[in-house]
């Protein structure tokens, strides 16, 4: 019996130690862990979309660290730390930090009554599923070595959110084609000139390659230019899936380059040669994104 009450006695100092420990010293309330078949800067990038107040901490070679705010009121923030294994897998850890009385939302959390944990949780498993439901809607080869001949183009310039990218085109497409002759035009060009994954921000030219010897009609709109884009050559990745989405195929060339050792360098070039207008499921839809890196450079 003094065994088992000796027993018993250092199991309670023990939890008792460690319930001090986790209230007072901890430097988090909540730990959440997972894994993931996405690039690091695609969480972020959908944070962002879910209308949470996100700002990057910091950016290593295969880490990325970012807080984010549900809303700005709100009493708790997520520490995100995505650490990319290989260029297949991601490891995630979501950290619950409490701002105002942490030591009664740890009381909580120990009993299992944080309205905090459990919404953070939902919105993780929403999250995480959503992913999974959609690794079968986007798919992307293998890097290889590839360029993109100059041409001179027709273009327009826009500078807006990487998520608003599609609209964007949707908006000049029409537009910047009726110049073109019917029948004649090449797929359309994304020139990224400019892009910012922290403030998820991207400038690019819109483009359709002039055909050769053909006199443009006057330009009705200053906004409209012809410009001699350059050569792109180096590598390139082809990406499956609708348009909109294409920006996931950046996040994963990114995410595959920085185990390399390597980065895209600007400007690169992305070809559509599907839309609606294909007639395939939006999963067969193709882009090549065509880019030179610092180490071929």
């Amino acid at each position: 019996m003094k065994n088992i009450f000796g027993i018993l006695k250092f199991s309670f100092l023990f939890l008792f130690i460690l319930g001090l420990v986790y209230l007072f010293l901890s430097p988090f309330d909540y730990k959440i862990s997972f894994e993931s078949k996405n690039a690091p800067w695609l969480f972020y990038h959908i944070s962002k979309l879910d209308n949470y107040k996100s700002e990057v901490i910091q950016e290593k070679k295969n880490t990325l660290f970012f807080n984010s705010f549900p809303s700005e009121k709100s009493n708790h923030y997520l520490a995100w730390e995505l650490e990319s294994i290989n260029e297949k897998l991601t490891e995630i850890d979501v950290k619950i930090h409490i701002i105002d009385n942490p030591l009664s939302e740890k009381l909580k959390i120990i009993i299992g009554r944080s309205s905090i944990v459990s919404s953070t949780l939902d919105y993780l498993k929403t999250l995480k599923a959503n992913m999974v439901k959609e690794e079968s809607e986007f798919g992307w080869d293998r890097l290889e070595e590839n360029h993109l001949n100059a041409a001179t183009c027709l273009c327009v310039s826009v500078k807006e959110k990487i998520s608003e990218k599609a609209n964007e085109m949707n908006k000049n497409i029409d537009y910047l084609a009726s110049y073109l002759p019917i029948g004649k035009k090449d797929p359309p060009r994304l020139y990224i000139n400019s892009i910012n994954l922290h403030q998820q921000m991207i400038n690019f030219d819109l483009c359709f390659k002039i055909p050769e010897n053909y006199i443009l009609p006057a330009l009705k709109s200053s906004d409209i230019f012809v410009k001699k884009q350059p050569m792109i050559k180096g590598l390139s990745q082809t990406f499956y899936g609708n348009y909109s989405q294409s920006h996931r195929g950046w996040f994963k060339v990114i995410q595959k380059l920085n185990h390399q050792g390597e980065k895209i360098n600007i400007p690169a070039v992305e070809v559509f040669y599907d839309s609606p207008f294909s007639f395939k499921p939006e999963e067969k839809w193709k882009s090549i994104l065509y880019f030179s890196t610092s180490q071929l450079n």
